[in-house]
């Protein structure tokens, strides 16, 4: 037990110690001293060399070179196909006539009133009641089938 407490005192002794050199390195690695000596009788040294010159950069790649046929003129450039004609939209579905009860329903109504009557099987007509020669009828405004 002594032994570990021993051992945890040191640790703890020298942590502080050893992070502080870890950090005068790195110091040093940020600054980079350079010293030149010079031991001559006349007490004037040469000068450094010159450092050599950087290297050039590479040249840049040539442009590609066109395929040119024997006669040293490019090949004419592919006509773009036409595009297909549109197809004509088919024609609209044939309506069937209004019924007769669409009417009927219409002349207990004021003119200007909507009215939607179901055909069945998913054929609905929609209009407005209208005054016409005298009569209030039904006008079809819009017919859907959704069968």
């Amino acid at each position: 037990m002594k032994a570990a407490t021993l051992a945890i005192l040191l640790a703890t002794a020298t942590l502080p110690a050893l992070a502080q050199t870890a950090t005068d390195d790195n110091d040093q690695d940020a600054h980079v001293h350079v010293s030149i000596h010079c031991k001559t009788t006349t007490g004037k040294c040469k000068p450094p060399p010159v450092p050599p010159a950087p290297p050039a950069p590479p040249a840049p790649p040539a442009p590609p070179v066109p395929d040119v046929g024997e006669d040293g003129v490019l090949p004419p450039i592919p006509a773009v196909p036409a595009a297909p004609p549109v197809p004509a939209p088919p024609p609209p579905p044939k309506l069937p006539p209004v019924p007769a009860e669409a009417h009927a329903a219409c002349a207990s109504k004021p003119a200007g009133s909507a009215l939607t009557w179901d055909l069945g099987g998913g054929e609905v007509m929609k209009g407005v009641c209208a005054k016409r020669n005298g009569k209030t009828v039904f006008v079809l405004r819009s017919y859907g089938l959704n069968g």
